[in-house]
Parts: C-alpha cells; sequence; structure tokens
C-alpha cells in the first residue's frame, strides 16, 4: 500500500556560472536549503566544490 504524505517538496537547480556545473536537489525545506548552500553549510558536498 502507498504511503501518502501531505508535505510539498521543491525540485531546485544551481549553476556555479553561465554554461558551468548545474547541480539538482529536492527539499522539503527550500529557504533552509538554499541558506545551507549560501552558507557552504556541508564541507564536502559536491555543490560546495562549484
Amino acid at each position: 500500500m502507498p504511503v501518502v504524505s501531505n508535505k510539498k517538496y521543491h525540485v531546485y537547480l544551481l549553476a556555479n556560472r553561465k554554461n558551468g556545473t548545474i547541480y539538482l536537489g529536492m527539499t522539503g525545506e527550500l529557504k533552509h536549503r538554499i541558506k545551507a548552500h549560501k552558507e557552504e553549510k556541508y564541507k564536502k558536498a559536491f555543490s560546495k566544490r562549484y
């Protein structure tokens, strides 16, 4: 039986520069996740390298 959730999720794309690397992410807390990317919260994350 499938599990149904009322939580909303967001799919987002980040790019390091024009015609550069694109990062695809999914989160239930978009503002928090974008802030984490900007503040470089996850030092070994894929998006940190670009």
